[in-house]
């Protein structure tokens, strides 16, 4: 008993080491066929999907990859993690950056948090991209989905089926229910707390069997 203790918490060492957590897929449909349209992420028009997270375990959003296609030269792109504000985005929680920006054509490309941002069990966010060019020749769509596939993920993790658009800079916001959904994957870590309560169960479960061999000496 003593020796299936050890290889476990051998095991959890090695598969959740301190400060290299494993990412999971929280929820994604890049999965999904391509969709014919792909709208535009401009000034005047801001783009958003929404993600909602599986009640119960506690997790942290660690990176975000987006099906992008990029035009020409355009400028920067602006990509936020926001809270959800009655069925519509909200405040701004994080900024992601992004090292894929150049690559030119269709691209899943991913965009990353300096620090994991932690989730709330049952609770929505929205993914928000905006656009610095209102140049057509130059600048970056946001792909759509054929809605034909299935999410993948984490139980309990869902993406929402419609879009949200805001024509104002973020100022107001419309879920737009003849917009298919955008191609998005929500990547993410389990909650310190997690590693910790292995930890301890595992101190525990040894501690136990070394009171039980000693009382069998």
């Amino acid at each position: 008993m003593k020796r299936l203790f050890v290889l476990l918490c051998l095991v959890l060492i090695v598969l959740l080491p301190s400060g290299h957590a494993q990412v999971f897929a929280g929820v994604s449909n890049l999965d999904e066929p391509d969709g014919s349209p792909q709208l535009g992420l401009i000034p005047e028009q801001w783009l958003a999907i929404s993600f909602t997270t599986a009640s119960g375990t506690e997790w942290s959003l660690n990176s975000a990859v987006l099906r992008l296609v990029r035009y020409g030269t355009p400028g920067p792109l602006t990509v936020s993690l926001n809270s959800d504000a009655s069925g519509q985005p909200g405040t701004p929680i994080a900024q992601f950056s992004s090292t894929m920006l150049l690559e030119s054509g269709l691209v899943n490309r991913l965009f990353v948090l300096s620090d994991p941002v932690p989730l709330t069990a049952g609770e929505t966010y929205w993914i928000v991209g905006a656009g610095a060019s209102s140049n057509f020749d130059n600048h970056f769509g946001w792909k759509s989905t054929d809605g034909s596939g299935a999410e993948t993920g984490l139980p309990g993790w869902t993406l929402s089926d419609h879009p949200a658009v805001s024509f104002n800079q973020g100022s107001s916001w419309a879920v737009r229910s003849d917009y298919p959904p955008f191609k998005v994957a929500i990547n993410v870590v389990p909650e310190p707390g997690e590693y910790a309560l292995a930890g301890g169960l595992c101190l525990a479960g040894f501690a136990l069997c070394r009171r039980r061999g000693n009382r069998w000496r």
